[in-house]
């Protein structure tokens, strides 16, 4: 019984990520994140000190998202579910944002320092 148990409660938690990671993507369009990161110049000869526009567009992508989620079921959504789902975004998104670097061409160490600011801006905001 206790090994039931316990492997029903692992099926169980792998099974809720799957669900939250599958519908974060149904919130939030996440074909462009990875389009955004490959196509900022990450091939530059000198340090910006300024988030990469795909930042800033996540960001706001991220607030307009938030807002969404409480407004359904006329706002009944309890906070710590809320803070679940966007949990799961945050994960979703960094994925992507991930997938985005791979598939730079060319980058030189401002555009590593670059990549490292953006990154670190995400996890703050």
């Amino acid at each position: 019984v206790v090994q039931f148990y316990n492997q029903s409660e692992l099926l169980v938690k792998e099974l809720r990520q799957f669900i939250y990671e599958d519908n974060c993507t149904k919130i939030m369009k996440m074909d462009p994140i990875v389009e955004l990161v490959k196509s900022t110049d990450w091939n530059t000869s000198s340090f910006d000190s300024s988030n990469s526009p795909y930042v800033e567009r996540l960001l706001h992508q991220i607030t307009q998202c938030e807002e969404k989620i409480k407004s359904y079921g006329g706002g009944a959504i309890p906070t710590y579910v809320l803070n679940i789902i966007l949990y799961h975004l945050i994960v979703v998104i960094s994925k992507h944002v991930l997938s985005g670097y791979a598939e730079v061409k060319k980058c030189t160490d401002y555009g590593r320092k670059a990549m490292e600011r953006d990154v670190m801006s995400l996890k703050s905001d």
